[in-house]
């Protein structure tokens, strides 16, 4: 009888480490599940502030460090949304969100919806969105970014069209790349151009004294 109490007592140690296992794997799981609701529920909310063209109800959801960018920012022809993915990070710091944005693209007769992957991070127990680079967006086929010099020879632009190739058959993916870009470039409004100043105007006063009528 003896001998068997060592293994008994192992057979004891091991069950309860592994109730102990199960019960932090469920808890974390669980809180995973939660922050994945909280992170969905924040991002619908950002791209319907958007669409309602209240950006300063967006902004309160902006991490700082992307709070300057986003007031640069315009999502020209945003029209509507979908957000079909969430992940979380094993860190739980980070997540991860698929939003297909359905936006208007200039000289394209039909709304294009592509696919971008937004970055939220937790800062002080809520969740913040995280701005890309300006010029730039996260796509699940890899970064694109703005070709200001218009290069065809772009080996990462050559293997993002053999993605999408991939990805979507009946898609040409230049033309894809290409709608990207122009979304890029109506998004960023950090270099656009500004206006051409107006020739000055002589002041109404000096209209009314050089335009008196004779009495």
């Amino acid at each position: 009888m003896r001998k068997f109490i060592p293994v008994l007592l192992l057979g004891f140690t091991l069950l309860a480490a592994a109730v102990e296992v199960e019960a932090g794997r469920q808890v974390a799981e669980g809180n995973t599940q939660a922050d994945e609701a909280q992170i969905k529920d924040r991002a619908k909310l950002f791209y319907q502030d958007l669409l309602k063209n209240d950006r300063i109800a967006a902004l309160e959801l902006v991490a700082t460090d992307s709070k300057n960018q986003f007031l640069n920012n315009r999502y020209a022809g945003l029209m509507d949304f979908r957000v079909v993915g969430v992940a979380v990070e094993p860190t739980g710091d980070k997540a991860t969100v698929r939003v297909i944005r359905v936006t208007l693209v200039p000289r394209v007769s039909q709304p294009f919806d592509f696919e971008v992957i937004d970055t939220w991070q937790r800062s002080n127990g809520q969740w913040y969105l995280v701005l890309p680079p300006p010029g730039e967006l996260n796509t699940p086929f890899g970064k694109i970014k703005l070709d200001k010099d218009n290069s065809k020879d772009n080996p990462d632009l050559d293997a993002l069209k053999q993605k999408i190739q991939q990805h979507y058959k009946n898609v040409d993916p230049e033309q894809y790349v290409r709608a990207l870009q122009k979304v890029i470039v109506n998004s960023d409004a950090s270099g656009a151009k500004p206006p051409d100043k107006q020739p000055a105007q002589p002041s109404p006063s000096t209209q009314d004294d050089n335009h008196k009528p004779q009495t």
